[in-house]
C-alpha cells in the first residue's frame, strides 16, 4: 500500500508465496523498488537505507522467524549519463525461442552488452537501436561457450521476475533490472478508500477458477484483484458461494487484454462494497471463474479499515 497523504509517503509491503518459494533463492531480492529521484541530487551522493525491524516479520507454515539479521545499506546517486533500464517489453510471460525483447532506458552505446538470467543472448542477436533502446533475441537450450550463433534449440523461457543485466564493457559498470509486467487499472475505483491505496504484486500463476474465503462484518473486508497479462480479453464471473459451494449471487465483466503499450489491465475491488452491497445470507466464499479467453492472475486480500492494513490471501 502506498499512501501519499502522509509525510514522508507511507509504504507498507505484505508478501506471501503460493508455492513457498519466496525468498528461497539467495541470489534474488525479495522485493525491488523503482521510483523517480529529484534532478537536484548530486551524483555520487549516498543515503542510508534500513528496514523498520519493529514492523517486519517473516513467517512459514508453523512459526514466525525471529532470528533475522538486517544489514543497513546505502543508496548512491549514479554519475550523470550512467546507463539505466526503464522498461522491458515484453515484461513477462512464457516466451518461445528467438523471441525479440526490447530493453528501454538511456546511456546505451556500442560498449553495451545485455544478458538475461535463465536464457542466453549471443552477440549476433543484440542490436543497439539507439541510446535508449537495445533489442535482443533470446536463445533457449544449450549454447556452447563462445558461440556467436544461436543453435535454435526451441523450448520456452519464463521471463517474469528474471534479472536483466546491462554492462558497459569499457567501464565494467553493471546495472540490474528485474522484469515485471506493468498493468493499468481499469476505469473506476473502489468505494473503500483503503483498497485504492493497494498496488497488488502478483505471482506468475494464472487461474481459470479460484476461490478465497469471504469475510464480512465489523471493520474487516475481503478484497480481490485480478490482472490480465494476455493479448486477448478475458470474461470474468465473480460469485458468492455458501459453505457447500452453492452459488448465491454473481456479477460478470470483461477484463481487457494488453494495451497498445503492452501493459496489462487489472482491477482491485472490495468484494462486498463494490460488487455485492447486499450480500445474501450464508455467503462464505468468493469464486472467480474465467468464462472466456485466457486465464488471469488472482490475488485475494483481507483488509481492516480500523488498522489500515491489507494482507494477501492466496487463492485456492
Amino acid at each position: 500500500m502506498i499512501d501519499t497523504s502522509v509525510s514522508p509517503t507511507s509504504i507498507k509491503i505484505q508478501l506471501s508465496s503460493p508455492d513457498a518459494l519466496l525468498g528461497t533463492n539467495i541470489t534474488y531480492p525479495v522485493v525491488t523498488m523503482s521510483m523517480p529521484l529529484s534532478s537536484s541530487l548530486t551524483p555520487g551522493a549516498t543515503f542510508p537505507l534500513s528496514i523498520d525491524t519493529g514492523n517486519t516479520s517473516f513467517f512459514d507454515a508453523t512459526k514466525a522467524y525471529t532470528a533475522l539479521e538486517f544489514a543497513p545499506g546505502t543508496l548512491t546517486i549514479a554519475p550523470a549519463g550512467s546507463p539505466y533500464v526503464s522498461d522491458v517489453l515484453p515484461a513477462g510471460g512464457l516466451l518461445a525461442d528467438r523471441t525479440l525483447i526490447k530493453i528501454f532506458g538511456a546511456g546505451f552505446n556500442t560498449n553495451t552488452r545485455v544478458s538475461i538470467e535463465g536464457t542466453t543472448i549471443v552477440p549476433a542477436d543484440q542490436t543497439i537501436v539507439n541510446s535508449g533502446e537495445v533489442d535482443v533475441k533470446i536463445c533457449n537450450g544449450t549454447v556452447a561457450d563462445g558461440a556467436t550463433v544461436c543453435p535454435n534449440n526451441g523450448g520456452t523461457f519464463q521471463l517474469d521476475g528474471e534479472r536483466v543485466r546491462v554492462k558497459d564493457t569499457n567501464t565494467n559498470f553493471v546495472l540490474e533490472y528485474y522484469s515485471y509486467l506493468r498493468a493499468d487499472d481499469v476505469a473506476g475505483s473502489s468505494a473503500t478508500p483503503l483498497v485504492n491505496l493497494v498496488h497488488p504484486m502478483f505471482s506468475r500463476l494464472t487461474y481459470l477458477s479460484a476461490t478465497i474465503p469471504l469475510v464480512t462484518g465489523g471493520t474487516q473486508f475481503t478484497g480481490l484483484s485480478l490482472q490480465n497479462t494476455n493479448a486477448a480479453d478475458s470474461g470474468i464471473k465473480i460469485e458468492l458461494l455458501d459453505a457447500n459451494n452453492t452459488s448465491l449471487a454473481n456479477t460478470t465483466f470483461i477484463l481487457p487484454g494488453l494495451n497498445l503499450d503492452h501493459a496489462g489491465n487489472k482491477i482491485t475491488r472490495d468484494v462486498v462494497a463494490d460488487w455485492f452491497p447486499s450480500p445474501p445470507s450464508g455467503a462464505a466464499k468468493v469464486r472467480v471463474t474465467v468464462t472466456s479467453g485466457p486465464a488471469v492472475q488472482v490475488l485475494g486480500m483481507l483488509g481492516d479499515t480500523s488498522t489500515g492494513t491489507v494482507s494477501p490471501v492466496i487463492p485456492q
